[in-house]
């Protein structure tokens, strides 16, 4: 299953990326920007924590923003496309704590094994 995780993760995570470099397109009903950022990286940090569950919570919380901020530093360097944006940032720290929230109280809740 951790398999079927990693595999899923890497492939959501060069979409994201892809996605966030490539020149805008035009998405059916308009979604708002900043959202489609919080569901971005709300899946990604599901998906690491499902990748990668022996990992603290933290730790993927420091690689997700680490990410989210590359992403943003690419779109500056290049300038073509894609524009930077402090919001878009926030919105993929806002996805990524809101999921990750999520995992620790699921975590939390879980029965402990014996």
């Amino acid at each position: 299953m951790i398999r079927l995780s990693n595999i899923a993760l890497g492939t959501t995570l060069l979409a994201v990326l892809l996605l966030s470099l490539l020149p805008s397109v035009s998405i059916p009903g308009n979604p708002d920007d900043k959202l489609l950022h919080v569901i971005a990286f709300a899946v990604l940090a599901l998906l690491a924590a499902g990748a990668f569950p022996r990992l603290q919570l933290r730790q993927l919380w420091m690689w997700l923003v680490g990410f989210a901020a590359a992403i943003e530093l690419i779109q500056m360097i290049m300038q073509q496309g894609r524009e930077a944006d402090w919001i878009d940032f926030l919105a993929g720290i806002g996805g990524t704590a809101a999921a990750l929230f999520l995992v620790y109280l699921l975590r939390a809740t879980a029965p402990k094994p014996s």
